[in-house]
Formats: structure tokens, sequence, C-alpha cells
């Protein structure tokens, strides 16, 4: 360190005086490189559970739409079975009319031949 006896003695240790300064612009690049650190780790930490919650949510509905086709298919089921008893259903429904027409017909037929041709 160097003594100066002038007026301003600051002025004289202009080394010692850059050397803190760029010191103190040396600690400041570090602390701001550690904040930098900081945040790029906690994002890293963030989207890594973003991405495991995005996994979960993708399994939870995975497993909803296969529950749902599966609900789609037995309705499918259903639905053809309930096809199959509606035709049955007609088709019984229209042999017992039919039948029904018949019988009808044939008393008609009968009244009549009872009403030219009397037993009497």
């Amino acid at each position: 360190m160097t003594t100066n006896n002038g007026l301003t003695p600051e002025l004289d240790n202009k080394a010692e005086i850059e050397r803190l300064l760029e010191s103190e612009i040396q600690a400041q690049r570090d602390r701001a490189m550690v904040k930098a650190l900081q945040n790029v780790t906690l994002g890293v930490v963030n989207t890594r559970f973003a991405l495991s919650g995005l996994r979960s949510s993708i399994g939870y509905i995975k497993e909803r739409l296969d529950a749902l086709n599966k609900n789609i298919k037995e309705s499918s089921d259903s639905s053809d079975k309930l096809t199959a008893a509606i035709k049955n259903i007609t088709l019984w429904g229209t042999i017992i009319a039919g039948t029904g027409v018949m019988v009808a017909i044939f008393n008609l037929v009968f009244e009549v031949y009872k009403y030219f041709h009397p037993l009497n």
C-alpha cells in the first residue's frame, strides 16, 4: 500500500479501488449466477412435477375412455337383444292377429251360410 500525504489520499490507491470494484462486480456476477441456477433447478423440478401430473391425468382419461367404450359395447349388445325381443313379439302378435282375423272371417262365412241355408 502506498502512502500519500496529499489532500486526496483515496485517489492515490487507484489500483486498490479498481481491485475492490472488480471483486464486488465478480461477487454480484456470482450471486446472479447462483440465482439463475436456482431458477433453472426450480423450473426443471416444476416441469417434472407437471409432467408427472400430466401422465396421471392421461392415465385417468384413458381409464374413463375404456370404461365408456365398455359401456357403449354393453349398450349395443343390450340394444341388439331388445331388437330381437321386439321382433319376436311383433311376429307373434301378427300371428295371433292373423289367427283372429281368420276366425272372424270363418265366423262371418258360417253366419252367411246359415242365413241362406236355414235348417228348418
